[in-house]
């Protein structure tokens, strides 16, 4: 990132990557914990709860 981005950013480069990775570490995290979900649900409204989640990836 050249100067001018840092000065538009205003913050520590390194801090800004730390926060984007964990970001990203978190939404990976969500979409593995939906399609889990997705694999074990059971129950008469099993069909509609799978579709819920399938489209919450």
């Amino acid at each position: 990132m050249g100067s001018r981005g840092i000065s538009i950013v205003g913050m520590d480069i390194e801090e800004l990557l730390t926060l984007l990775n964990k970001a990203l570490a978190d939404e990976w995290l969500a979409h593995y914990q939906y399609r889990g979900g997705a694999k074990v649900v059971a129950g008469p409204m099993k069909d509609a709860v799978i579709a819920e989640l399938m489209l919450s990836r």
